[in-house]
């Protein structure tokens, strides 16, 4: 992975945290929690949920890989609320 990939996924991760941190967020509608979509005890409620893009175009929209990011992220760094101690989660992880 490049360092401008590096760059632009924790970007992506660091937008995924705030919109579940912050309800008065820019993209607070733009990431969807499952449990926003249905209402089954699975596993992955407390994920982001991940639309099916249509194009290749939709597949590289922060919105499909910010959310792809971040379900892909431990629930140890998932479950931090300070936005210090998520950066240096992921600086460790990537």
């Amino acid at each position: 992975m490049s360092c401008i990939d590096t760059a632009l996924s924790l970007h992506r991760a660091f937008l995924s945290f705030s919109r579940s941190r912050s309800r008065s967020s820019i993209f607070a509608s733009y990431f969807t929690q499952n449990t926003s979509v249905h209402h089954y005890n699975t596993r992955e409620k407390h994920s982001l949920h991940l639309y099916n893009p249509y194009t290749d175009f939709g597949k590289r929209l922060v919105k499909f890989k910010g959310s792809r990011l971040w379900n892909n992220l431990p629930d140890s760094v998932k479950i931090l609320n300070s936005i210090p101690a998520f950066e240096n989660s992921l600086k460790i992880i990537y």
